[in-house]
């Protein structure tokens, strides 16, 4: 049997429909590696809204994975790249041939929490050490089947990047 390459991914954006929203940043930690942090800001601009010199990178950097890893990764973040893909005339999307866990779904499915944030999630599970309310460490979150893990690294990136994002945008 092949390897088999995992990776949890997060993306930031300043809305949640792509065809108005700007791809801000996207972090993806292979399991056991160090993330990867891809900012808007350090790729040269074609359009205000958009940039498919990172967009293309991205896509190409998660299609490395047979299993990818990203809460509510299913409903947004894997079809908004592909929507972004797909109004920048490039023939490629995330992970075609691949698989997407999604912790949020199963947590629907198997638990009753008022919130099934990845914060709430890894708080009640016990897998995150919390740093001014910002989950940092990886962490491993075992479903009822103990098959799937997720990590909060990617994610902690992700928000931090957004954050830094935001606080230049002001500034300048």
């Amino acid at each position: 049997m092949p390897e088999q390459l995992i990776a949890s991914f997060d993306i930031e954006t300043t809305n949640l429909k792509a065809d108005f929203g700007v791809l801000l940043v996207v972090c993806i930690k292979p399991w056991g590696e160090a993330v990867q942090t891809y900012r808007e800001d350090a790729y040269p601009r074609v359009r205000r809204s958009r940039n498919p010199e990172m967009l293309k990178t991205v896509i190409e950097e998660l299609n490395k994975y047979s299993i990818l890893i990203a809460h509510n990764g299913v409903r947004f973040d894997r079809p908004y790249l592909n929507t972004l893909a797909l109004l920048e005339g490039l023939s490629i999307e995330v992970n075609p041939a691949g698989k997407i866990i999604d912790p949020l779904p199963l947590a629907w499915r198997h638990l009753s929490f008022s919130s099934n944030s990845l914060r709430v999630l890894s708080e009640w599970l016990g897998t995150t050490a919390q740093t001014a309310g910002t989950p940092t460490a990886a962490a491993v979150a075992d479903t009822a089947n103990g098959e799937v893990a997720a990590t909060l690294e990617a994610t902690s990136e992700a928000q931090s990047a957004r954050f830094d994002w935001n606080n230049q945008r002001n500034i300048n």
